[in-house]
């Protein structure tokens, strides 16, 4: 969410989405101040990714989603720079996620709605 300016806080953990089962705080690995963690995601959430240089990054919608499925909220919510985020992709996404997930995305959409 840095990446894309949605948030403005400095990252203290950068996640890498993974298949692979080998994930875990034994697999992290502190690089330069923050923490680099394998989280593992079913494939049928293994989406939404654009390729920036030489690596895939999820676009500023599908990390919203990821962030809310793996933490279960949004770091500063009430914070978050919105105007990167496109709601008819973040609805076409939300439905792949677990209920839980649309629910905590709701406040989200709320804001994303007075915005426009």
């Amino acid at each position: 969410m840095n990446y894309h300016g949605v948030s403005l806080q400095s990252p203290v953990v950068c996640t890498i989405i993974t298949l692979s089962p080998a994930v875990g705080k034994c697999r992290n690995i502190p690089y330069q101040g923050i923490t680099i963690e394998f989280s593992r995601i079913s494939s049928a959430l293994f989406f939404g990714f654009i390729r920036v240089d030489d690596f895939y990054i999820a676009t500023p919608e599908k990390a919203v989603l990821d962030t809310l499925h793996l933490r279960k909220a949004l770091p500063a919510g009430d914070e978050l720079e919105l105007d990167n985020i496109d709601i008819e992709i973040m609805n076409q996404m939300a439905p792949k996620f677990p209920l839980s997930v649309t629910r905590r995305l709701n406040p989200v959409r709320d804001r994303l709605q007075a915005g426009s």
